[in-house]
């Protein structure tokens, strides 16, 4: 029975995964190897053929139904054009590549193109998964891919809709016209179908669905919605599984998509497993063994071929060797929409005779071939990705240099001017960007190291000191005047550079301060063991925000909220140096003087008497001990410093340092209105302005004039 049969599935599967997930091996694979182990070619226990087809079929349903939903036209739009028109280019050379392959091997023209675009395909889900687990997602590599993978997930559609019809075009080994146009006719009644299911059908029910706030009708309505579109499309006699990809597509544009794809998401991972786990139950060993010339061969051939034209596709649209060789590698499999579509054709040739015969002698050897090749898939993009791509990094750096450089119109000139306290600064991505305009603000001579070019043509425009080309060369480090600079500033995300460019950088100046970038914990150990003296850890600093925002909201003052980050800073950096015992001294002085004062924000009152009178006619500090810091004028948002001719003028802020009963003496004065700290909208900036005024104080608080001694 299917439930028995898919329950055995899945309880195998959850224990060879864990095995796999231990031995650090991706868990994919483990769902392929325990639809070996229970197939009828491995321990029999899942012995019916039918049975393991009937889980393909299921699964490859819902996870079509997935993948419609998921390739939104939001996500395409923020795809690079490029990468868009280099996947076509990849699936046309690959598709005609193959197909004149096949035709030697007289396949019919008809089926050679098909089968073409069935191998050109690569497998999303197993190419995607891999590159998520390295963290390329958002490289020009995974940028790539993730293009190439969409435009062939497009190109599903038309394979599904015209392979089932395809018995009936080559009817009697010729080809029927008619029978082609009508099914044209078909996919284009498809097409507008879904338009008017996204723009018009859906809409309203998702609206109707979702005002009943029944979560459970929601989801249940969704599914039905796939299932309902693969029988509508059956019916028309076109493929199921382009109607629960349509219907996919049909809500990805819906408002109601990010929920959708938030409930559905148990239920794609269940029968994506029960897929993979029928793909390898489907691997024929023992024809393996008899035939594996043929099928070694063939295997090779697919790998080679998409290998090849997808390395010709890259290059001609004029992507780096680095991110061409790499996706390459990644997309040399055949993907599971590809099996799907075979076991497609494998049902509609039957009118065909010629079409069937030669399936018949070549059919297995394909499918084994494919099985075969999502097998290795995510053995080899986590092989390449974790220790090949260092290496072809090196290989292919001088050529996509020289390269970028002629495209783009780039010229390197080495900088004449390097004086002793400049920065260089390696990265000009969003955290880049932040440091590179406080160094400009703070006039602080600063070069920029980038990779990408446009950025660096745009930067050279403005006449900013910038550099194209990878940071781990000492020639590049050294042309940005790294043995005069006193900091090194490394903002990428991306650790192994980082830890190259900070070994390039201690080698040409052992004197340099270099910060260093670091996204994940196991990141910082090596980054330090580098030379890095300082490491900026992004979950640390995002933590630390979230932990001063939460108390800040909680009505915590603001010091006793710095107070705390200070805490929870210090006993994560201990894990990774220590530091003297009079650093930790003169931290604890400054903590502990912190707890003792307040930082408060308080308004001035229309009817406070210190109104149009100096900070030195107030006499504050003498009346009530408070620090005056600074005065924010709430009308113009204007920092105005705390000099003693300083006028107060009405809803004029202070910012005030005291003890609180120091502070609870100044509001008498000031009543009724006290600022709260999130009413009173202090930016970031005037907060580290805030905090610079205060460094004398915490050095020692003696040497701070009062305001009346203070000179302007």
């Amino acid at each position: 029975m299917l439930d028995v049969n898919c329950a055995l599935a899945l309880i195998s599967a959850t224990a060879v995964s864990f095995i796999f997930h231990k031995l650090k091996l991706p868990v994919v694979l483990g769902f392929m190897v325990t639809g070996v182990l229970l197939g009828p070619f491995g321990f029999k226990l899942i012995a019916n053929v039918e049975t393991i087809s009937g889980m393909a079929e299921l699964g490859i349903i819902f996870l079509l139904f997935m993948v419609g939903l998921e390739l939104s036209p939001d996500k395409i739009k923020k795809m690079k054009l490029a990468n868009l028109l280099g996947g076509v280019g990849q699936l046309l050379l690959t598709t005609i590549a193959f197909a004149g392959l096949l035709i030697l091997f007289k396949a019919p023209t008809v089926v050679a193109f098909v089968l073409g675009g069935v191998l050109s395909l690569s497998s999303t889900a197993l190419v995607m998964k891999s590159i998520e687990e390295k963290g390329e997602k958002e490289s020009g590599m995974g940028r790539l891919t993730l293009g190439t993978l969409i435009v062939q997930d497009i190109a599903v559609i038309p394979l599904l809709t015209f392979v089932p019809l395809l018995g009936e075009v080559m009817k009697h080994g010729t080809f029927n016209l008619p029978v082609f146009a009508l099914g044209i006719v078909k996919a284009f009644g498809m097409l507008g179908l879904t338009v008017l299911l996204s723009t018009r059908v859906i809409p309203f029910l998702m609206d109707k669905l979702a005002y009943t706030g029944n979560r459970e009708l929601f989801t249940i309505s969704v599914f039905s919605l796939g299932v309902g579109m693969s029988f509508l499309t059956a019916y028309l006699g076109l493929s199921p599984e382009a109607g629960a990809f349509v219907a996919g597509i049909a809500l990805s544009g819906s408002i109601y998509c990010k929920q959708v794809i938030s409930d559905t998401r148990p239920f794609r991972d269940v029968f994506a497993s029960l897929f993979f786990i029928s793909l390898g139950g489907l691997l024929n060993l023992p024809f393996i063994k008899a035939n594996f010339i043929s099928v070694g061969c063939l295997l090779l051939m697919i790998v080679s071929v998409k290998m090849v034209m997808s390395l010709v596709a890259f290059r001609i649209s004029r992507f780096s060797w680095h991110s061409t060789i790499l996706t390459s590698v990644c997309l040399f499999q055949v993907g599971e929409l590809s099996f799907m579509v075979m076991h497609t054709l494998q049902k509609t040739v039957k009118g065909a005779p010629r079409i069937e015969a030669w399936l018949a002698k070549w059919d297995d050897p394909i499918v084994n071939a494919i099985i075969l090749s999502m097998f290795l898939t995510p053995l080899m993009v986590s092989l390449v990705l974790g220790y090949v791509a260092p290496f072809i990094s090196q290989l292919t750096k001088k050529l996509d240099k020289t390269d970028m450089m002629k495209t783009h119109g780039l010229n390197n000139k080495i900088m004449a001017t390097h004086t002793n306290d400049s920065v260089i600064l390696v990265g000009y991505g969003p955290v880049g960007q932040q440091v590179a305009k406080a160094l400009q603000l703070e006039n602080i001579p600063y070069h920029i190291i980038e990779m990408n070019p446009s950025t660096v043509r745009s930067l050279q425009t403005e006449g900013i000191p910038v550099l194209y080309g990878d940071a781990t060369e000492p020639e590049l480090l050294h042309s940005a005047g790294i043995k005069k600079a006193n900091l090194l500033i490394i903002t990428l995300p991306n650790a192994h550079a980082c830890e190259e460019i900070t070994l390039q950088a201690r080698r040409l100046n052992p004197e340099i301060k270099v910060m260093a970038r670091a996204k994940f914990e196991a990141d910082i150990t090596p980054l330090y063991n580098a030379g890095a003296d300082l490491i900026v850890y992004d979950e640390l600093e995002a933590g630390i925000r979230f932990v001063q925002n939460a108390l800040i909201v909680s009505k915590i003052s603001l010091t006793e909220a710095h107070f705390m980050s200070r805490i929870i800073r210090e006993e994560f950096e201990t894990q990774y140096y220590q530091r003297t015992d009079l650093e930790r001294l003169q931290e604890n002085n400054h903590l502990l003087l912190l707890g003792k004062l307040q930082m408060e924000w308080l308004r001035v009152s229309p009817q406070c008497l210190f109104i149009k009178q100096t900070l030195l006619e107030t006499n504050i500090w003498e009346k009530t001990g408070v620090y005056v810091v600074g005065i924010l004028c709430t009308i113009t948002a204007e920092w105005k410093e705390a000099y003693p001719t300083q006028i107060i003028n009405a809803n004029d802020t202070l910012i005030c340092l005291g003890t609180m009963e120091q502070l609870t003496v100044l509001k008498a004065y000031l009543t009724p209105e006290v600022l709260d700290a999130e009413d009173c909208s202090i930016t970031d900036f005037e907060h580290l302005t805030l905090l610079g005024l205060l460094a004398p104080l915490l050095e020692d608080p003696a040497k701070v004039p009062s305001p009346q001694n203070k000179k302007p």
